[in-house]
């Protein structure tokens, strides 16, 4: 009843999301080509995530560097200010906000979904996520695969995911109190 209530009766954006994270977890578990596997695990994570927070890459960096970080990026921004064609400096400021102020990563939004919820990420689970991640970079970008993903690890991700989507599920049902 819960599942039907969330996908069929309430249909809003957070179930919609969270039901695409379920076909293509779906799709990672009927494929025996581990390329295939390997998009649709990430496809599912990115779905999962959707709306979560999650830092941003200047938080990440202002929290491990402090006042390094901070005397940093002052010192880059005088440089750029420094520039005399303005069209220059208004891209190259552009591009560095959006690099330390745009968005959160997929991990970051991933880290933010399981404190938020009752489960933990052991340390072996996180160096996964990051094979998977580095795995399907090269894969999208045809670029060849340093370390492979066996399909034993595969597997574990899926299991690792597929418990994600179910204590989010039991979050959502319990009127979202996480959230």
């Amino acid at each position: 009843n819960v599942l039907e209530d969330f996908f069929y009766l309430d249909k809003n954006k957070k179930a919609d999301d969270l039901l695409q994270a379920i076909v293509w977890l779906s799709k990672s578990l009927k494929t025996q080509d581990s390329k295939e596997k390997i998009i649709s695990l990430y496809n599912s994570v990115e779905f999962l995530v959707t709306g979560e927070k999650g830092h941003l890459l200047s938080q990440e960096l202002s929290l491990d560097y402090g006042a390094e970080f901070d005397s940093a990026i002052d010192e880059i921004r005088r440089v750029v200010n420094e520039i005399q064609n303005e069209k220059l400096r208004e891209r190259i400021n552009g591009a560095i906000g959006k690099a330390f102020d745009g968005n959160a990563s997929l991990q970051s939004k991933l880290e933010s979904l399981v404190e938020r919820l009752p489960i933990t990420f052991e340390t072996t689970d996180w160096q996964l996520f990051e094979k998977l991640k580095k795995n399907r970079q090269n894969l999208i970008h045809n670029k060849k695969i340093a370390v492979p993903i066996t399909k034993q690890e595969l597997n574990e991700l899926f299991h690792l995911f597929s418990k994600v989507i179910i204590y989010k599920i039991i979050d959502f049902s319990n009127g979202g109190k996480n959230d």
